[in-house]
């Protein structure tokens, strides 16, 4: 009985360090499918060679406008300051997994007769990303793209609504999802260009209201915004709750 048991013993340490080297192993393999690095930058990083600014036959505050477009639509970014004078614009990306937050920064600027935009991401811990990095800068690329597509399809939509420039100021503070979704979909709607501070805030603090969330118009754009709004909330009142 003792000899068996000792088999058993042997074996069991045998099968328990059989899984731990194939751990070992799979997390080297892990590591090794990315640099272990942990801030990339257009043009700057020698692992990732694919990665360069992006050029655009554009005007720059054109192009400026669509990058903080499409930093407003990617999913658990968050705008943090913009200076139109510099070209520069800060944004938070967090992961979907642990919520690791990396910092973003792009500057847009005219250069040889085009507008170049340049971006930086790093992680604020870790010294490896695990890809992270290079995956944010591709995701805005990609995003500032569209927005780029979709301005050349309504140029005279935006010129008639005017871009976004540097006099931009408060018009909402939304208290939930429901009522940021209603005030994007009335701008989108009137053509009303708009900037959305802190959006993903909620994600971090689920059942906790938007207590830093707020949505900028131009300051041109203000009295017709808020005259929207107060026309819809009024009807609404008038008619009373939708039946379900």
């Amino acid at each position: 009985m003792s000899r068996i048991q000792t088999t058993r013993g042997v074996s069991r340490r045998a099968v328990m360090a059989a899984i731990g080297g194939l751990a070992i192993l799979g997390g080297a393999a892990l590591f090794g499918a990315w640099p272990m690095i942990n801030v990339v930058e257009t043009g700057r990083t020698p692992e990732y060679p694919d990665l360069q600014p992006r050029r655009y036959r554009a005007d720059g505050s054109r192009v400026f406008d669509a990058a903080l477009h499409a930093v407003n639509r990617l999913p658990r970014w968050t705008l943090i300051s913009y200076e139109p004078e510099s070209g520069e614009i800060r944004a938070e990306a967090r992961t979907r997994m642990f919520g690791f937050v990396d910092d973003i920064r792009i500057r847009v600027a005219g250069q040889d007769g085009a507008t170049v935009v340049s971006v930086r991401s790093a992680s604020r811990i870790g010294r490896g990303d695990f890809g992270q990095n290079a995956r944010n800068i591709r995701t805005f690329f990609d995003e500032l793209d569209r927005q780029m597509e979709w301005e050349s399809g309504h140029e005279s939509t935006l010129s008639t609504h005017g871009r976004l420039s540097m006099g931009l100021v408060k018009l909402a503070e939304p208290t939930d999802v429901g009522e940021l979704a209603f005030i994007k979909s009335l701008l989108d709607g009137n053509g009303i260009a708009y900037v959305v501070h802190n959006e993903h805030v909620s994600s971090l603090y689920p059942g906790v209201p938007f207590l830093t969330c707020s949505v900028m118009v131009e300051e041109a754009e203000v009295r017709r915004a808020e005259t929207l709004l107060s026309k819809l909330t009024l009807r609404e009142l008038e008619e009373g709750p939708r039946p379900a």
